[in-house]
């Protein structure tokens, strides 16, 4: 038997996409009102907009509810479920769900928005450069680092060297400068202990 809590979970997973739907419906409902009554002003850029709204409503709406699908196990006997686990859409922060909601919200806004202005679908140009930024972020220069370290492994090398080529040319002379005067102050001390057993040989 499923436990108190994965219940609860689908119980408010069941809510927050019916609301979702209902909202989605709603502002859809809406803009179909406006594009009735001014579908002479409605122009190519405008359903370009319109179907590119659609298509991230559904690719989101399904990748939410996909999401909050429960797991469940199927007795072969009897063919009974048994709930076992279910994500919970009320706390997916950090996750690409959270996403999701967040281009459903952006989407709503839009959408009501270009009963104003037509100009406002450009606003959805945010949706594919933040998926760039954080696809590079988060994939490609993990892998470009990952790489490069791998080339300087392979070459024997390790990474001080990649810290001692970030050092700008004055940091450089300077710990060379400090390198010297430590040699130095070697030299002397080893110079001072044969002078004083010298002069205890002549006496």
């Amino acid at each position: 038997m499923a436990g108190s809590k994965q219940k609860k979970r689908l119980t408010t997973n069941a809510a927050i996409l019916r609301n979702h739907y209902i909202a989605v419906g709603v502002v859809n409902i809406i803009y179909l009102v406006y594009v009735v009554f001014y579908y002479d002003t409605f122009s190519t850029f405008n359903w370009i907009g319109y179907i590119s709204l659609l298509l991230g409503y559904f690719f989101c709406l399904k990748a939410i509810t996909s999401y909050a699908k429960p797991v469940e196990s199927i007795n072969p006997e009897n063919g009974q479920r048994t709930l076992l686990d279910v994500n919970d859409l009320s706390d997916v922060s950090g996750s690409l769900t959270e996403y999701m909601f967040d281009i459903i919200y952006l989407e709503c806004f839009v959408q009501l928005a270009t009963i104003i202005s037509g100009w406002f679908y450009l606003i959805l140009l945010i949706i594919p450069i933040f998926a760039i930024y954080k696809l590079y972020f988060s994939l490609v220069q993990p892998f470009l680092q990952s790489r490069s370290m791998m080339g300087q492994l392979a070459h024997g090398g390790n990474a001080r060297p990649t810290e001692a080529d970030n050092i700008s040319d004055k940091k450089r002379k300077k710990l060379e400068r400090q390198e010297k005067r430590q040699q130095q102050q070697m030299q002397r001390m080893r110079i001072r202990p044969q002078q004083a057993s010298g002069d205890e040989d002549e006496d």
